[in-house]
């Protein structure tokens, strides 16, 4: 996506953004924090789990540089119950999410 809003803005003149493209999921804010702080909130937390629960929905979202977070804006968002989808049952979990993120 960021490659082809990329492409777009490049046929239409329009320089492309400067930064380094870094797409992410925000889990956790832990602002003012040393890398310290982080390691500790981390390893407290390490066993963190929850019971199972359903997606309906793959939701694109944006958000504006601002004090203490956000505006987070819904850009784009499809619905995940196509046959694919309910073949995998659509369950997924914290300890799924952390070995995603791995």
């Amino acid at each position: 996506l960021q490659g082809e809003i990329d492409r777009i803005c490049q046929r239409l003149g329009i320089p492309a953004d400067p930064r380094k493209f870094m797409p992410h999921v925000t889990l956790a804010r832990l602002r003012n924090s040393t890398p310290l702080d982080v390691a500790q909130y981390l390893s407290a937390r390490g066993n963190f789990s929850t019971l199972p629960f359903r997606i309906g929905r793959f939701v694109l979202m944006s958000s504006r540089d601002s004090v203490g977070g956000g505006p987070y804006i819904v850009e784009e968002a499809w619905p995940l119950s196509g046959t694919d989808a309910r073949a995998s049952s659509l369950v997924a979990s914290a300890s799924d999410a952390s070995r995603i993120m791995r």
